[in-house]
């Protein structure tokens, strides 16, 4: 099986528990709740705030997530997409307005998905709604976009898409460089340990 299938079955059994009530609101990520509950930097990352919310998450995981697994091991999807999320996260902790805000979403780590693809396949074309583009200039559009929204107040957690990217942009390099799994996961918890 595909493992953006199973990320989407896993976001879409999630979700189908927010709508029915079987998965509290404490499973979203907020700055506050972290220390005592450090699950939520995960859990969030299977959470949506609407059907469009999740929809357009879904499709963008679709897109996204099959081009860069048809590239590189399961292994490392897994790293780019799980530590992209988790980076996402720690931006958006890092320059929220308030330490109560919530966010929830597998949007960082897709963002995280976008970035690893624009280094990985730069000429892959994919269509947007500004039309055809290369990978690369797509995910530079939407990282200036994110870059330009971080000083919009509205429901989006543009730091959170931005800090993703750059997370999946890490990521594909140290899968270029053929680091092992475990140095990888050091690296990946530095930040973690910083913050803590």
């Amino acid at each position: 099986m595909k493992i953006t299938f199973l990320m989407i079955i896993i976001c879409t059994l999630v979700f189908m528990g927010q709508l029915i009530g079987l998965v509290p609101n404490s499973w979203s990520f907020s700055p506050a709740n972290l220390a005592d509950k450090p699950y939520i930097i995960i859990t969030s990352m299977f959470m949506h705030g609407s059907v469009t919310h999740f929809l357009l998450n879904m499709l963008g995981l679709f897109t996204f997530g099959l081009l860069l697994e048809e590239e590189i091991e399961k292994k490392w999807w897994l790293i780019i997409y799980f530590s992209s999320g988790i980076i996402a996260n720690i931006g958006f902790m890092l320059l929220t307005n308030s330490p109560f805000s919530s966010a929830v979403g597998a949007s960082g780590a897709i963002y995280g998905l976008i970035g690893a693809l624009a280094i990985k396949k730069p000429h892959q074309i994919i269509y947007t709604m500004y039309g055809p583009l290369p990978m690369i200039g797509a995910a530079i559009l939407w990282g200036i976009i994110e870059f330009i929204s971080i000083f919009q107040i509205d429901n989006i957690a543009h730091s959170a898409h931005l800090a993703g990217m750059l997370g999946g942009i890490l990521f594909i390099y140290l899968h270029k460089i053929n680091l092992n799994f475990f140095i990888t996961f050091l690296i990946a918890t530095i930040p973690l340990v910083i913050i803590f």
